[in-house]
């Protein structure tokens, strides 16, 4: 039995492209290998920023021989008037690699035809194992390519090296002129960027591991785990769990070493989400809370440094964190020199959509449909005042410094929601501003205000009729508005609040108040329904 490596070492891949990545290498080999009735003992991936890699174990030397028995066409086109074999007979017999002594006659109830039957001679696993590599590199799916020093070589980073090894042998190799070689590369973050002679393919991981490169990724997140939990062993500090930001890191980096930061204490007056979001979304660092659950002044990062210069590369990290977090200080402070309600009249200046108009249109619409919403459900002025006041403000928070600068973009509905707090604004509407984008996927929460679940539907139903009223109905693959997900969330929240309003009656509603401003498609309210 024999074992078989495959490397593709390349400059450092997108975190994103990472496990794509493996898993199509993965799955391509294992088609290959079924396919050509090649049986393996086991079966390991790697994969890290600057390589994909695969190891085989327990693979035959060579294919089994088969007989094979096939049958073509029938006598009268197979042969000649004389007798002779036909071209469509040679061609028959040519098309299985057979010859004419392999030939023969089948009588069956439907007629004689020209058969054959043969010993396949099995091919060496070796060879199927070449002719694989070069197709597999090319079937990677990459959201986006590159092209360097070959016209037809495109690959999200530029292609570096490639090891390809059937036990101790090289297996030959060149694609666009990477020839495969026995020749891996270290840790570059830690000096090693240095050759790596990989003897056998069985040594692979352990030669790596020798160059402080952990290529098991579920090993390498493991490792980063247990450095996460162990790290504040003596102190009162714990890591904030964040299972996605840990997948991440892990595809960033090929030898872990937890290291933590700081940053200063005046920060904390901070809304959380502002500091939990530069250091987790901007940096890829873990937040720290204290004993009582309260953010901490501290961070900790993944180094794929030199572990000896870890206090160097600590201060670099705080550096940035400082300066970011300086940044959002500032924005806010700014920002709350001002009622959330002067931003309303910036909306006139940003454009929902060219033949939807401006958001300030768009307010003034979801305006009008809670109110309608809340005289279906006949609730109090109170709550209606409350839910109108909402859909006034609710998009008000884009034209802050704070999102129109474009740092924390992803915290639009929170930043609204601190403002209005900040404006001394009513809390239900506060909790509104936050969730009228609730459900944002599959897994969200609905809104739990009144206020909150009313503006939500108003929003979505203004979005998923605006858009398919000018004719942009979502295709297969192109939804750029988001408009299934906006109308599962319409129907998600009607139906856990068991509100009794038809969406036929909301939809009817929404396209009147849209068509005061927009000139809809006839047919609008029949698609809208339709997709509803």
């Amino acid at each position: 039995m024999h074992s078989f490596l495959f490397e593709l070492g390349t400059e450092e891949l997108p975190d994103n492209v990472i496990v794509p990545a493996i898993g199509s290498l993965e799955t391509s080999l294992i088609k290959m290998l079924e396919a050509n009735a090649l049986p393996f003992a086991s079966l390991n991936t790697f994969c890290t920023p600057r390589r994909l890699a695969i190891l085989l174990h327990g693979l035959p030397h060579k294919q089994e021989d088969a007989e094979i028995l096939k049958t073509g066409p029938a006598v009268s086109i197979a042969y000649t008037a004389e007798g002779e074999l036909s071209p469509a007979g040679k061609g028959f017999l040519k098309k299985l690699g057979a010859g004419e002594e392999d030939s023969f006659i089948e009588h069956s109830p439907k007629g004689d035809f020209l058969a054959a039957r043969f010993v396949q001679k099995g091919k060496e696993t070796m060879e199927l194992l070449r002719d694989w590599m070069p197709a597999a590199i090319t079937q990677i799916p990459m959201p986006k390519k590159m092209i360097w020093q070959h016209p037809n070589l495109s690959f999200s980073r530029p292609i570096r090296w490639i090891v390809a090894l059937w036990d101790k042998s090289v297996i030959e190799l060149d694609f666009y002129g990477i020839k495969a070689d026995r020749l891996s590369f270290g840790n570059r973050y830690l000096g090693r960027d240095t050759a790596l002679i990989i003897k056998d393919a069985s040594a692979y991981e352990a030669t790596l591991r020798d160059a402080a490169v952990m290529p098991a990724r579920e090993s390498r997140k493991a490792m980063i785990a247990k450095q996460l939990d162990e790290i504040f062993n003596t102190q009162p500090y714990r890591v904030g769990e964040d299972e996605r930001l840990l997948d991440t890191v892990c595809n960033l980096i090929e030898f872990p070493t937890a290291v933590v930061g700081e940053f200063e204490h005046k920060f904390l007056v901070l809304p959380e989400k502002i500091i939990t979001s530069t250091i987790s979304q901007n940096q890829k660092y873990f937040s720290v809370y204290d004993a009582a659950g309260n953010l901490a002044n501290k961070f900790v990062f993944i180094s794929n440094g030199d572990p000896a210069y870890s206090e160097l590369i600590r201060s670099g990290n705080e550096k940035v964190v400082r300066a970011r977090l300086e940044d959002a200080m500032w924005f806010y402070s700014e920002d709350c020199k001002r009622p959330l309600e002067s931003y309303v009249s910036q909306l006139e200046d940003v454009v929902f959509q060219s033949q939807l108009g401006t958001l300030a249109a768009k307010t003034a619409r979801l305006q009008k449909l809670c109110a309608h919403i809340c005289e279906s459900l006949a609730l109090s002025p109170d709550a209606r005042d409350r839910a109108e006041r909402t859909a006034l403000l609710c998009k008000a928070d884009l034209v802050t410094l704070m999102l129109g600068e474009k740092e924390f973009t992803k915290l639009q509905g929170y930043m609204g929601k601190q403002y209005a707090l900040a404006s001394g604004e009513d809390h239900e509407v506060a909790d509104g501003i936050y969730e009228h984008y609730m459900p944002r996927g599959s897994n969200d929460d609905l809104p739990q205000s009144l206020s909150g679940a009313i503006c939500a539907v108003a929003d979505k139903l203004d979005t998923v009729c605006g858009i398919i009223g000018i004719g942009m109905l979502p295709t297969g693959s192109a939804d750029p508005f988001a408009l299934r997900r906006a109308a599962g969330g319409v129907v998600q929240i009607l139906a856990h609040r068991k509100w009794n309003i038809h969406p036929e009656a909301l939809i009817g509603f929404a396209l009147s108040v849209l068509r005061e401003q927009v000139q809809l498609a006839p047919e609008a309210e029949d698609k809208i329904k339709k997709f509803f």
